[in-house]
């Protein structure tokens, strides 16, 4: 569970610059006279994201990697300056292999997601007066997630896969008469083997995500974010393994006591869908004096 720990306070650590961000922000705003005001805050958003993703489950140290990759589609509305609603829909893969006698439980999970956030936009680190902005963000959602999950039992050959006390990996049990017989071998990674558990859990939960990052816009019309994003779901069984049915499912049982989440660090490219009459409005209005807090894009 130490590697869990340290991943979720990196993350905290993550808000915490972004407060830090917004504190310094605010004070360099509240002591400048820049005389520039925004216009047209408001917009529609649309975008294309690709990212990594590192899944959370309840096995901590005994992993031994299992980093894939997903993509997203996101709609989004900047309903004022510093506020945007945004809604997503993500498809993707999750994985984990482990160590040792955990071997078995080494599975692959494909998953499809639709959430909705509100992230709030702290202030520009760069001026007013330029097209480039840089803003740091952080934001927190609910959704739902539909998931299957399969696991690596059998050869290329259709031959069944036996997981021995001792950690190996062999081609036939046991207990056998002929055990010595068996030497140990390596699995060929493909999953092929849909895992239901018996059909005891459902296949649909809920998912309340956190993210964290900067958002990038090059212009009015394109942009881009910089993203790392936990969710927790409300499942327990997204990394369930192939206990039923093995000598392993008591000590299986005992472990699996932790809702499952997964890591995601993406990078996301937006689009502005502006009308025309909205383009030809001037984009600055002047006041000479004390602006509100710089929030361009």
């Amino acid at each position: 569970m130490l590697n869990r720990e340290m991943r979720i306070i990196g993350f905290i650590v993550i808000l915490l610059f972004s407060f830090k961000t917004l504190d310094a922000q605010n004070f360099k705003t509240r002591n400048s006279y820049s005389g520039v005001k925004q216009m047209n805050q408001s917009g529609f958003f649309v975008g294309l994201a690709a990212g990594a993703y590192d899944m959370d489950g309840d096995y901590g140290s005994q992993q031994i990697g299992g980093v894939t990759s997903g993509y997203s589609l996101l709609a989004e509305y900047k309903m004022v300056s510093a506020f945007v609603l945004r809604g997503t829909i993500t498809k993707g893969t999750l994985r984990q292999r482990f160590n040792g006698r955990f071997a078995y439980f080494d599975h692959q999970t494909d998953m499809a997601t639709v959430d909705l956030s509100l992230m709030y936009l702290f202030n520009s680190l760069t001026s007013c007066r330029r097209q480039f902005q840089i803003r740091p963000y952080i934001g927190l959602g609910f959704g739902l997630i539909q998931f299957e999950t399969f696991a690596d039992l059998f050869d290329s050959d259709g031959n069944r896969y036996y997981f021995w006390k001792d950690g190996t990996v062999r081609m036939g049990p046991e207990n056998s008469d002929e055990r010595y017989n068996y030497m140990p071998v390596k699995r060929n990674g493909v999953f092929e083997t849909k895992v239901d558990s018996l059909g005891l859990y459902p296949d649909i939960a809920a998912i309340f995500p956190g993210e964290a990052g900067i958002r990038m816009m090059l212009g009015r019309g394109l942009g881009f974010y910089l993203s790392a994003r936990y969710t927790i779901s409300t499942t327990d069984y997204i990394d369930h393994g192939v206990a039923y049915g093995d000598v392993y499912l008591t000590e299986r049982a005992k472990k699996n006591r932790f809702s499952d989440g997964y890591y995601s660090y993406t990078l996301t490219l937006v689009f502005r869908l502006e009308p025309e009459s909205i383009r030809k409005k001037s984009r600055y209005t002047r006041k000479y004096r004390k602006p509100k807090m710089c929030r361009t894009f």
